[in-house]
């Protein structure tokens, strides 16, 4: 256990270190690489069974796309095909596993709808980062959003969401 922790402690250092170098380097460069996301397609009711480009191959644009409305339909398939085996969920209240973050999602009120709001994709290679702000909306008008980060790989032409960090 104390193992895990010193793994995961190095890891989230290591993350964060390199955000920030990211950043400063990005400052200096006259070319930012981070685009907006536009959403071209209006957002579906259904989900197909693997969000796709015309090449077959999963698209982050598609999965970011369907999100909001597969968390607003509690989809555990959806959360399934992309987070990976070994998502990891760090909030400021615990670290969870994908089933037991599909387990909290399926425990949400059915009234509550969500949306994603400044949504960025950053890709290099087979890594990107995505980060936004998820709005929720329950059925009393009541909203809630948070900021986000996911860290994504691309494994045997699939994007993954490997961890999200809601950071306070």
């Amino acid at each position: 256990m104390r193992s895990l922790l010193l793994h995961l402690s190095v890891a989230c250092l290591t993350f964060a270190v390199s955000s920030e170098l990211t950043k400063a380097f990005r400052a200096k460069s006259p070319n930012p690489l981070p685009f907006e996301f536009r959403a071209d397609r209006p957002a579906i009711n259904t989900m197909p069974s693997e969000p796709v480009t015309s090449f077959g191959e999963v698209n982050l644009s598609d999965i970011y796309r369907d999100y909001a409305a597969a968390q607003t339909r509690h989809d555990e398939g959806f959360f399934q095909r992309v987070e990976d085996e070994d998502f990891r969920l760090f909030t400021s209240w615990g670290s969870y596993s994908r089933s037991e973050d599909i387990e909290i999602m399926k425990r949400e009120s059915p009234d509550i709808v969500y949306k994603i709001e400044d949504l960025k994709i950053e890709t290099k290679g087979e890594a990107a980062v995505v980060t936004g702000r998820m709005v929720s909306i329950d059925g009393g008008g009541n909203t809630d959003s948070w900021r986000w980060i996911d860290i994504c790989v691309k494994r045997n032409g699939r994007w993954r969401i490997i961890s999200t960090t809601q950071p306070d």
